[in-house]
This record gives structure tokens, C-alpha cells and sequence, in this order.
């Protein structure tokens, strides 16, 4: 009961900060996530959306997952729209497209093969657990350099990691501990 409730509080505070995103992104001409966070995030949610099960049925948590998914579509495009203007001066604006497809293409060559490597939602926990305190830190980086991020409640975004980290903290826990239990009665039988 406990898990479930998380979850959810979880997931409602997440959408709430991608339509945040997604509202001050146009608003402001900008896009709210920092490039690397963006590309393992929206890799991520298509991962095992789409690509890795968690079990035969689709579940509820894949459902929420293709839906972020699609918001983070929208964020990817103000990414790409208004992205090139924030680009380091010191590079060629030529590269800024080259390098975001760089970037997308090695966090999802990452996030797929570590999905695979650790399958079902083992690795879908452990992989979003590690993505989440990436995103925490580059959120928490983008409140003290908000030149890119402008009108962007970046503490809105960081503090939500503080939410995220208990559910995935407790989740981590109960998992390990029934992936142990499981594993030790297989060796039983």
C-alpha cells in the first residue's frame, strides 16, 4: 500500500514538472532539461515503455512512462527549436545539431544495453535510480547557472528529486529484498 501511494505521488509530482517544463519552455523560448538529463530521460521512458517488458501485461507504470515519454517529445523539440541559442559561444552553432544527436543516440545505446543487462524491473529500478540522481544534480547545476533556463523554477525541479529519491529508495529496498528471498528459494528447490 505504501509502494503504491509513492508511486503515484511520484508520478503526479513528475508530470507536474514536465508541464512546468514544457509551459516555461515556450514561454520563455528555451527548454526546461538539461541536455543530458533530456537524453537518458526521454530514452529511458521509451526503453521500457515500449521496448523492455516488465511482465507480459502492460501495468500501470508502463502506461504513465509512454505518457512522459510523449511530454518529454514536446521538451526534445523545444530542445532542438530553441537550444541552438544557448549552445557555448565557443563552439560553432554548426555543431550544436550534430552534438544533440550525439547525445540522444549514446544515452539511449546506454540506458537500452543497461535495461538489457539487468532485465525487467530490476533494471528498469536500478537504471531509473541512477538517472534520477544524474537529473537531481544537473537540476540543482541549473538553478545556479539559470541563464539558459531563465524564468524556470529550476528548485522546483531539483526539490522534486527529494520526493523521487524516498520512493526510490524504499522501492530499491523492498526489491532487493524480494529478488534475495526469491534467489534463495530457487536454490531450495
Amino acid at each position: 500500500m505504501l509502494f503504491k501511494a509513492l508511486s503515484v505521488f511520484s508520478d503526479v509530482c513528475w508530470t507536474l514538472v514536465y508541464i512546468d517544463m514544457i509551459n516555461q519552455g515556450f514561454k520563455d523560448e528555451t527548454y526546461g532539461m538539461p541536455l543530458f538529463a533530456l537524453a537518458f530521460n526521454i530514452s529511458w521512458e521509451f526503453i521500457f515503455s515500449f521496448l523492455i517488458r516488465y511482465g507480459e501485461e502492460i501495468n500501470l507504470q508502463e502506461g504513465v512512462n509512454a505518457a512522459w515519454f510523449l511530454l518529454d517529445a514536446v521538451i526534445v523539440y523545444t530542445c532542438f527549436r530553441y537550444g541552438k541559442k544557448h549552445f557555448p559561444d565557443a563552439i560553432n552553432k554548426r555543431w550544436f545539431l550534430p552534438w544533440s544527436l550525439i547525445v540522444l543516440a549514446a544515452s539511449f545505446i546506454t540506458v537500452y544495453f543497461a535495461g538489457l543487462e539487468f532485465s525487467g524491473l530490476w533494471g528498469a529500478s536500478h537504471s531509473a535510480f541512477a538517472q534520477n540522481l544524474m537529473m537531481s544534480v544537473l537540476f540543482m547545476e541549473c538553478s545556479y547557472s539559470a541563464t539558459m533556463f531563465m524564468g524556470n523554477p529550476c528548485i522546483l525541479r531539483s526539490s522534486n528529486g527529494w520526493v523521487q529519491s524516498p520512493h526510490d529508495r524504499i522501492l530499491h529496498t523492498y526489491w532487493k529484498q524480494l529478488d534475495i528471498g526469491i534467489r534463495n528459494r530457487d536454490r531450495h528447490l
